[in-house]
């Protein structure tokens, strides 16, 4: 999770979220349209490999794995294993 603060960086802007397969971005409700009601939620990736997750942190987060940390997640249950797409 990372939040975005306002240019007085103070006020939270919006939520930055990684979960399972997916990256969103929630707008506090103090910054969405006037014209929007309800909540503002933009879905920035779908992470379909561990490549596109370590893409992502470094993206979205600002984290950047080594070579060594990116493979340490190879074969656990968590890693992200690409879909066979059907032909």
């Amino acid at each position: 999770m990372r939040t975005e603060l306002d240019d007085t960086g103070v006020n939270t802007v919006a939520v930055i979220t990684m979960f399972r397969d997916y990256v969103k971005r929630r707008v506090s409700q103090d910054y969405r349209p006037a014209t929007h009601s309800g909540q503002t939620v933009d879905y920035l990736a779908k992470l379909e490999t561990e490549e596109d997750r370590v893409k992502a942190l470094e993206k979205y987060f600002f984290i950047k794995l080594t070579p060594s940390e990116s493979r340490a997640i190879k074969g656990l249950s968590s890693e992200i294993k690409a879909s066979s797409k059907a032909a």
